[in-house]
Protein backbone atom coordinates (compact mmCIF):
# COMPACT_ATOMS: atom_id res chain seq x y z
CA UNK A 1 0.00 0.00 0.00
CA UNK A 2 1.19 3.36 -0.88
CA UNK A 3 0.55 6.31 1.68
CA UNK A 4 2.14 9.33 3.13
CA UNK A 5 4.59 8.73 6.00
CA UNK A 6 5.79 12.47 6.86
CA UNK A 7 5.91 16.24 5.53
CA UNK A 8 8.69 18.53 6.16
CA UNK A 9 8.97 22.01 4.81
CA UNK A 10 11.19 24.98 4.97
CA UNK A 11 10.02 28.27 4.81
CA UNK A 12 13.46 30.93 4.25
CA UNK A 13 13.07 33.25 6.79
CA UNK A 14 13.13 36.64 4.61
CA UNK A 15 9.58 37.94 3.09
CA UNK A 16 7.90 40.04 0.93
CA UNK A 17 5.09 42.16 1.28
CA UNK A 18 2.29 42.09 -0.98
CA UNK A 19 0.91 45.64 -0.96
CA UNK A 20 3.30 47.44 -2.16
CA UNK A 21 2.73 44.99 -5.41
CA UNK A 22 -0.52 45.56 -5.25
CA UNK A 23 -0.24 49.27 -5.34
CA UNK A 24 2.33 49.21 -8.13
CA UNK A 25 -0.31 46.91 -10.40
CA UNK A 26 -3.47 49.13 -9.25
CA UNK A 27 -4.95 46.63 -7.12
CA UNK A 28 -6.96 47.04 -4.02
CA UNK A 29 -5.57 45.03 -1.31
CA UNK A 30 -8.47 43.17 -0.40
CA UNK A 31 -8.85 42.21 -4.07
CA UNK A 32 -5.24 40.83 -3.43
CA UNK A 33 -6.18 39.34 -0.25
CA UNK A 34 -8.84 37.45 -1.84
CA UNK A 35 -7.24 36.37 -4.30
CA UNK A 36 -4.25 34.63 -3.03
CA UNK A 37 -4.89 35.00 0.30
CA UNK A 38 -1.13 36.10 1.84
CA UNK A 39 -0.13 39.28 3.02
CA UNK A 40 4.00 38.43 2.42
CA UNK A 41 5.23 35.63 0.97
CA UNK A 42 8.64 34.11 1.76
CA UNK A 43 11.56 34.72 -0.38
CA UNK A 44 15.07 32.13 -0.86
CA UNK A 45 18.65 34.45 0.23
CA UNK A 46 20.07 35.50 -3.12
CA UNK A 47 22.76 32.52 -2.51
CA UNK A 48 19.96 29.56 -2.66
CA UNK A 49 18.98 27.78 -5.51
CA UNK A 50 15.57 25.94 -5.63
CA UNK A 51 17.96 22.43 -5.27
CA UNK A 52 18.96 23.78 -1.50
CA UNK A 53 15.56 24.49 -0.67
CA UNK A 54 14.59 20.63 -1.62
CA UNK A 55 17.72 19.18 0.63
CA UNK A 56 17.13 21.22 3.36
CA UNK A 57 13.56 20.32 3.78
CA UNK A 58 14.31 16.66 2.97
CA UNK A 59 17.09 16.62 5.14
CA UNK A 60 14.39 17.63 8.08
CA UNK A 61 11.92 15.06 6.88
CA UNK A 62 15.62 12.04 7.62
CA UNK A 63 16.15 13.91 10.58
CA UNK A 64 13.01 12.92 11.83
CA UNK A 65 13.61 9.15 11.21
CA UNK A 66 9.88 8.48 9.54
CA UNK A 67 11.71 8.07 6.16
CA UNK A 68 15.20 6.49 5.74
CA UNK A 69 17.66 7.94 3.27
CA UNK A 70 18.83 4.66 2.26
CA UNK A 71 15.31 3.32 2.01
CA UNK A 72 14.21 6.12 -0.87
CA UNK A 73 13.84 4.21 -4.49
CA UNK A 74 12.32 6.95 -5.46
CA UNK A 75 12.88 10.73 -5.82
CA UNK A 76 10.77 13.36 -7.45
CA UNK A 77 11.06 17.20 -7.60
CA UNK A 78 8.27 19.14 -8.67
CA UNK A 79 9.58 23.04 -9.33
CA UNK A 80 8.80 25.72 -12.02
CA UNK A 81 12.02 26.86 -11.38
CA UNK A 82 14.93 24.66 -11.45
CA UNK A 83 18.48 25.26 -10.68
CA UNK A 84 20.49 27.28 -13.30
CA UNK A 85 19.74 26.06 -16.88
CA UNK A 86 17.82 23.12 -15.97
CA UNK A 87 20.16 21.06 -16.60
CA UNK A 88 21.65 18.35 -14.86
CA UNK A 89 18.01 18.20 -13.64
CA UNK A 90 17.38 19.49 -9.99
CA UNK A 91 16.59 15.98 -8.94
CA UNK A 92 19.69 14.47 -9.96
CA UNK A 93 21.46 17.46 -7.66
CA UNK A 94 19.34 16.82 -4.97
CA UNK A 95 20.12 12.96 -5.34
CA UNK A 96 23.42 13.38 -5.04
CA UNK A 97 23.51 15.90 -2.21
CA UNK A 98 21.27 13.63 -0.31
CA UNK A 99 23.57 10.65 -0.80
CA UNK A 100 20.93 8.68 -1.90
CA UNK A 101 21.46 5.24 -3.39
CA UNK A 102 22.47 5.08 -7.43
CA UNK A 103 19.37 2.88 -8.07
CA UNK A 104 16.81 5.66 -6.83
CA UNK A 105 14.75 6.46 -10.03
CA UNK A 106 15.26 10.36 -10.14
CA UNK A 107 13.38 12.50 -12.13
CA UNK A 108 11.87 16.29 -12.27
CA UNK A 109 8.06 17.66 -12.86
CA UNK A 110 7.54 20.89 -13.85
CA UNK A 111 4.95 22.16 -12.36
CA UNK A 112 4.20 25.13 -9.98
CA UNK A 113 0.89 25.20 -8.14
CA UNK A 114 -0.66 22.03 -8.95
CA UNK A 115 2.65 20.20 -8.47
CA UNK A 116 2.26 18.70 -5.68
CA UNK A 117 -1.50 17.10 -6.30
CA UNK A 118 -0.17 15.70 -9.73
CA UNK A 119 3.14 14.86 -8.10
CA UNK A 120 1.35 12.62 -5.36
CA UNK A 121 -0.75 11.00 -8.43
CA UNK A 122 2.60 10.46 -10.87
CA UNK A 123 5.06 9.20 -7.77
CA UNK A 124 2.27 6.82 -6.48
CA UNK A 125 1.18 5.44 -10.45
CA UNK A 126 5.31 5.04 -10.46
CA UNK A 127 6.06 3.71 -7.26
CA UNK A 128 2.94 1.08 -7.69
CA UNK A 129 3.85 0.33 -11.71
CA UNK A 130 7.65 -0.17 -10.96
CA UNK A 131 7.20 -2.76 -7.31
CA UNK A 132 8.72 0.52 -5.06
CA UNK A 133 8.32 0.90 -1.77
CA UNK A 134 9.42 4.11 -0.78
CA UNK A 135 9.67 7.41 -2.42
CA UNK A 136 10.21 11.08 -1.96
CA UNK A 137 8.13 13.65 -3.46
CA UNK A 138 9.71 17.39 -3.13
CA UNK A 139 7.90 20.49 -4.06
CA UNK A 140 10.50 23.40 -4.16
CA UNK A 141 10.51 26.78 -5.89
CA UNK A 142 12.04 30.20 -4.74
Amino acid sequence: MIGIADIAYLLPPQRVANAPRAERLGVPLATLDRRIGVRQVARRAAEQDTSDLAVAAAEALFARGAVERDQVDCLVVVTQNPDGRGLPHTSALVHARLGLEPGCAVFDIGLGCSGYVYGLSIVSSFMQANGLRQGLLVTADP
